[in-house]
């Protein structure tokens, strides 16, 4: 059950072409485990760990990749107060050097009996001297001047990359998408969750949205 979420998770990701499956100059993987007890509850995690940059730089990102995976386990851990639960959490690289590190984690829930699991995308940008990139920092970069103009990009790019979207009715973005990351190609891309834009099938989907630039 896992393994095949899991695919159709990573393969949503894909379609924008700017995050890699393969770990990056710089990054490593962690699987060390975080121990939740509630209920019955399974939880496989595997995070990135960032190697470049200063020592300072490293233990900020670091951190804050531990803080979310220690967040998501807690989630779990009340989900599990409810029954039987499994998750996993799972990351792809988007552009990693010392000015940029950019990263999703799609942390995945599925409770017994359910017709599928549900996945949560989180980007995580940091700059050069490891401090988190903001919605706030990135907008002007966009060109955007409000939320609104998100959804002619989305019409656009979902009739050149043939996406699975709800009809235009159902899928007004009307406030800044709270995720992004920036991809290998540089540019940076706001994260729609799981029925946010698109039926379920579709999965989580990225929409680009300009070109970063290093503060």
């Amino acid at each position: 059950m896992k393994q095949y979420w899991m695919a159709a998770a990573l393969a949503a990701a894909l379609l924008a072409g700017g995050a890699a499956q393969a770990a990056q100059p710089g990054l490593a993987e962690t699987a060390e485990a975080v121990s939740v007890t509630a209920g019955t509850l399974k939880f496989d995690s595997k995070l990135p760990q960032w190697e470049g940059g200063t020592a300072l730089a490293r233990a900020k990102v670091n951190g804050a990749l531990a803080a979310e995976r220690l967040r998501f386990a807690e989630r779990l851990a009340k989900a599990g107060e409810k029954g039987d639960v499994e998750g996993w959490l799972s990351w792809q690289a988007g552009r990693t050097d010392d000015r940029v590190v950019s990263l999703l984690l799609l942390e995945s829930i599925y409770f017994k009996g359910a017709a599928h699991p549900t996945t949560h995308v989180v980007g995580m940008t940091f700059d050069g001297e490891g401090d988190r990139v903001t919605v706030e920092d990135i907008l002007p970069m966009t060109g955007l001047t409000s939320p609104e103009a998100l959804n002619g990009l989305i019409e656009k790019q979902g009739a050149e990359r043939g996406l699975m979207l709800f009809p235009a009715e159902w899928r007004q973005v009307s406030a800044w998408p709270e995720e992004f990351y920036v991809g290998t190609d540089g540019k940076i891309y706001f994260l729609f969750q799981q029925y946010e834009i698109a039926p379920y099938a579709a999965g989580w989907l990225a929409i680009e949205a300009g070109t970063y630039q290093e503060r």
